[in-house]
Parts: structure tokens; sequence; C-alpha cells
């Protein structure tokens, strides 16, 4: 559990995302998505935030494994593991060909947020609520970054590629 923590951690989870926007903006040329990767972690991790001040429910104290600070909801492990596997399915494996390979990747997608969620618990750090609202507030974050890149795709492309490029739509 330790592990699954450390590896979930939301330092990390920037970073992961930082890592799939750098692969996008060079490897795949799709710069647009890039930016919308950054955006939408950073921009989540930001309203992650404010929503844990406004709530300022006080983390659990029995049976913390490794001392937490701050307040409790929503999980900022949680939330950001689910905004890394959604860029990692929405990226690499929605792409997969093969039905039978998508579908354990998605799988294990999902898997590993059970954990990560699971973690948080069994270390102590947040109640059950905790994560199943950071996963929800996950759902809307995406869901509202999706709506973003729709209708800012065309003008975000005039500045990063205005040749046109190989610049297509992903979403």
């Amino acid at each position: 559990m330790r592990l699954i923590t450390m590896i979930a951690d939301t330092k990390l989870g920037l970073i992961y995302a930082i890592i799939i926007a750098v692969y996008l903006w060079f490897k795949e040329q799709q710069r647009v998505d890039a930016i919308w990767v950054i955006c939408t972690m950073f921009g989540g991790a930001v309203v992650a935030f404010i929503l844990k001040e406004l709530v300022k429910r006080p983390r659990p104290t029995i049976d913390q494994i490794i001392p937490e600070t701050g307040f409790s909801m929503p999980s900022g492990h949680t939330f950001e593991a689910f905004l890394v596997l959604a860029f990692i399915y929405l990226y690499f494996v929605r792409p997969i060909q093969s039905d039978s390979k998508r579908r354990w990747a998605f799988r294990g997608l999902i898997l590993w947020q059970v954990l990560v969620m699971w973690s948080r618990i069994y270390m102590g750090a947040h109640y059950l609520t905790d994560t199943v609202t950071a996963v929800a507030l996950g759902i809307v974050w995406l869901w509202v970054a999706l709506w973003l890149y729709q209708m800012l795709y065309d003008w975000i492309t005039s500045f990063v590629a205005p040749s046109g490029g190989r610049h297509q739509r992903q979403h």
C-alpha cells in the first residue's frame, strides 16, 4: 500500500502529466492535446485544492500509517490518479486496435484506480467518501476539460500550429 500511495503521489501525478504532454508535443505533434493535458491536470489540482479548503474535512486520526497534513476531502492522490489514467486511456489505450487488448488495458486502469483509492484508506489518510468524491470530481472536471477542448481547439491551433501541420482533433 505504501508503494501504491508513493507511485500515486500528487507531485508525481503532475510529473506524469508533463511527461505525457511532452510525448504528445514532440513525438505525436499533437500540440493542442499536450496543452490540454497540462491545463487539465494543473487546473484540476487547483479545483481539488479549492474544494479541500471549502470543505475543510479533517483527516482520519486513527491508524495513520504515514502521518498526513491538510484536509481530507477530496483525496488528491485519487483525483490526480484518475486524471492521469484518463490521459493514458485517451492517448494510449483507446487507440489499441485489438478489442481484447484494449479491454484488458482498460481493466488494468480501473484496477489501478481502485488500488490507489484503497491505499489511501488503508494508510489512514482518507475516508472512503474522500476517495469516491475525488473520482466524482475527476469525472466532472474531465467532462468540463473535454468541453473546453472542443470549444477552444481551433483557436489554440491557430497559435501552436498556424500552418495546420499534422494537427487533428482527438476527442
